[in-house]
């Protein structure tokens, strides 16, 4: 939590903590513009397997610039947002069933989620929406989702104990 000194658990849940947090929100707002605001998080957000900022997980997924992702690539950067270690692409792309049966969704289907409510908000057609998550473009758009060098990279390190290394 930005918002939170070092001396602060984000664990720490308080009614004075929760005060401060208003407080200190407060102020942000009224010293800087929603748009910065928002360029401030987006540049410090955990994306998993260690990127922080969506530059950095661009670059390590992708093998990109930020301003080079197409629809796809940014909805699945979008969706990691929620739970990076649940949602992140190397790992967990596709659904999978927990020990306890349960399914558990994979970046692909909270990426699509993020497109379907792009085009009920409006932000994109409803063919657009369409084209995006069609198996047949989807191929095109995406696969491979990561770029043969962010592979090989991630491969040589051990992000979590219990995950492969490649």
């Amino acid at each position: 939590n930005i918002l939170l000194s070092e001396d602060e658990s984000a664990d720490d849940i308080t009614v004075q903590r929760k005060v401060l947090e208003i407080f200190r929100a407060v102020q942000l707002e009224k010293s800087y513009d929603k748009q910065t605001i928002l360029e401030m998080y987006l540049n410090i957000v955990n994306l998993g397997n260690g990127s922080e900022g969506v530059q950095a997980a661009a670059n390590l997924y992708f093998n990109k610039d930020v301003s080079e992702l197409n629809l796809v690539q940014c909805a699945a950067l979008a969706a990691i947002v929620k739970s990076p270690s649940a949602y992140e692409p190397l790992y967990h792309e596709e659904d999978r069933i927990l020990e306890n049966g349960n399914k558990r969704d994979g970046n692909r289907s909270r990426r699509n989620d993020v497109i379907f409510r792009m085009e009920q908000l409006g932000w994109i057609t409803e063919a657009e929406a369409i084209m995006r998550i069609s198996p047949n473009q989807l191929d095109e758009l995406l696969h491979p989702i990561l770029d043969p060098a962010a592979e090989k990279a991630l491969a040589s390190k051990k992000f979590v104990e219990g995950l492969p290394a490649g």
